[in-house]
């Protein structure tokens, strides 16, 4: 990649991430309004960010830590530093050729950063990550159930420790929907779970990974 020029692609049809782009420094991760989008992806193209908005993100490469994908769809996971801990973002592309392209184009980056492995899973591979799912689901199904029938019963759940105003909100829906609500809810997240189940199982997905191949800053950038 050229020091003083970006690749970007584009997916208008997407809700989350409309833009994404590489340059020899920066990940960028975008979403400018549709009307805007053509323009700031000329921006970023000869190397102007201004742009970008303040939900926009500008990711070190020293902060990615791997990118996955899998070849039969045209999403990506974003996986990066940020204050000591990782966070991740997912991003549609508009084609499975443009998700290679990007693939493409970061193996090449001419320091070597990454490592490029793929894995066909097997049908028990397959199944793992969903059946997971379904378990952790159920788990809290049942742990929300039982805090719905208490608070039906008029108790009071104690909210405190880190992220209160998370708990306070679910404590808050739990208490709106009752344990009954609950139930349902958790039903249909298992079962979407399952369908998800049987599709991999039918057809494993093949997961493609670039993952750092040496260590790194942490210097993400929101701007």
């Amino acid at each position: 990649m050229a020091k003083s020029s970006a690749k970007v692609w584009i997916n208008p049809d997407e809700v989350a991430y409309k833009l994404v782009a590489i340059t020899r420094t920066d990940l960028i991760i975008a979403n400018p309004d549709e009307t805007e989008l053509d323009e700031v992806a000329d921006a970023i193209q000869v190397g102007d960010l201004d742009l970008l908005g303040p939900k926009d993100f500008v990711i070190s490469w020293d902060d990615v830590v791997k990118i996955q994908s899998n070849r039969k769809a045209v999403d990506i996971d974003v996986t990066y530093k940020e204050a000591g801990d990782e966070e991740s973002k997912n991003v549609d592309f508009a084609s499975k050729s443009d998700r290679d392209h990007f693939f493409k184009l970061i193996r090449q980056k001419p320091d070597g950063e990454f490592a490029y492995t793929e894995k066909e899973l097997n049908r028990f591979q397959a199944s793992l990550l969903p059946l997971a799912w379904m378990a952790g689901i159920g788990f809290l199904t049942f742990v929300f159930y039982m805090a719905a029938a208490d608070m039906a019963e008029g108790e009071e759940v104690e909210v405190s420790g880190r992220r209160g105003g998370m708990k306070r909100l679910v404590a808050w829906l739990i208490g709106l929907i009752g344990p009954t609500g609950v139930l349902i809810f958790g039903g249909i997240l298992i079962a979407i779970c399952f369908a998800v189940l049987i599709m991999r199982a039918a057809d494993p997905p093949i997961n493609m990974k670039l993952a750092r191949s040496r260590g790194g800053r942490s210097r993400r950038r929101e701007r």
